[in-house]
């Protein structure tokens, strides 16, 4: 795996849609999505989050934190005019926005009722490779 240094946070979407306090079992949904900019070296990874009680959302999460990529990690990347992240990257950039994402819900839930509403521990590999 290269080298990466996260430069920019993106709070999307946010955005609390019950009216009260939620108990009882909740799911949460999860994608991933990566995009790249070839001019600045950066690789945006975006993570959308929802919170669901029986299927109606209620807490929705869209982050994106971008990374810069060393010139000789970006070259190994960018060959051919073709792009690819591979996948211990992917990864690795993966965690870091769902570990951010935790902060950020943190800190918008933070003293609302629905700041029990945690992100538990996810299985990053597991999820891309849906």
């Amino acid at each position: 795996m290269g080298a990466f240094r996260m430069i920019k946070i993106n709070i999307d979407q946010f955005a609390i849609l019950a009216n009260e306090a939620v108990s009882g079992e909740i799911s949460i949904d999860i994608s991933v999505g990566f995009k790249y900019s070839a001019e600045g070296k950066r690789i945006a990874c975006a993570v959308d989050i929802k919170y669901e009680k029986d299927a109606t959302a209620i807490m929705l999460l869209k982050l994106v934190c971008e990374f810069v990529v060393p010139d000789e990690d970006w070259e190994k990347y960018y060959s051919n005019g073709e792009f690819s992240i591979p996948k211990d990257l992917q990864e690795a950039l993966a965690a870091q926005v769902i570990g951010t994402s935790r902060g950020v819900l943190f800190c918008k839930t933070e003293g609302t009722p629905f700041s029990n509403l945690v992100l538990p521990p996810i299985n990053v590999v597991a999820l891309l490779d849906d």
